[in-house]
């Protein structure tokens, strides 16, 4: 498995409260995958990462280093992500 970058940071250890939210919803989550193409759903996930991501980086008002964003997907046909 490759690596993504870039890497997600950790801010230590959630409350209970906010991880019992966080199971519940993933579990509805999980509930409604199902029926949906896995590979379609990884690379609309992939997609809006890398956008989401792009978008921060615009609207920051901080100097980036110099980074890349990995994977991005090319099209639905599973060709190999750049």
């Amino acid at each position: 498995m490759r690596d993504h970058f870039p890497p997600a940071i950790q801010r230590g250890t959630l409350p209970p409260t906010s991880r019992h939210f966080i199971a519940n919803s993933e579990a509805k989550q999980k509930a409604a995958a199902n029926g949906i193409d896995a590979k379609e759903f990884a690379t609309n996930y992939n997609l809006l990462q890398v956008w989401d991501l792009m978008s921060l980086y615009i609207c920051s008002t901080e100097t980036l280093k110099t980074t890349k964003i990995e994977p991005v997907p090319l099209a639905y046909s599973g060709t190999a992500p750049t």
